[in-house]
């Protein structure tokens, strides 16, 4: 029962409507990339939470896991339905 204490933080939503979010990256430029664990689906936010874009992986429901932005700029995503990992480049 250690609870540590944060003063001055703001907590409110920033993004409503998922089903499952399962995973969270943010990139150098203010991107939010966020795993919707239930549909497989990818969603990219910019701060202000409005949505910027979105991808099908069609990896179905339960199956990623995980993403995270690797040094190379590029997003990386966990698929346990295949068993794989991916990496999907997000700029240009």
């Amino acid at each position: 029962e250690d609870y540590a204490m944060w003063d001055d933080v703001s907590w409110g939503e920033l993004i409503t409507g998922l089903d499952e979010p399962g995973g969270l990256a943010l990139d150098g430029e203010g991107n939010l990339y966020v795993a919707d664990f239930s549909t497989g689906v990818i969603h990219a936010y910019n701060l202000d939470g409005e949505e910027l874009q979105s991808l099908d992986t069609e990896a179905g429901e339960g199956a990623i896991y995980g993403i995270e932005i690797g040094p190379d700029g590029a997003l990386w995503v966990a698929n346990n339905g295949e068993p794989a990992v991916f990496r999907l480049n997000t700029t240009g």
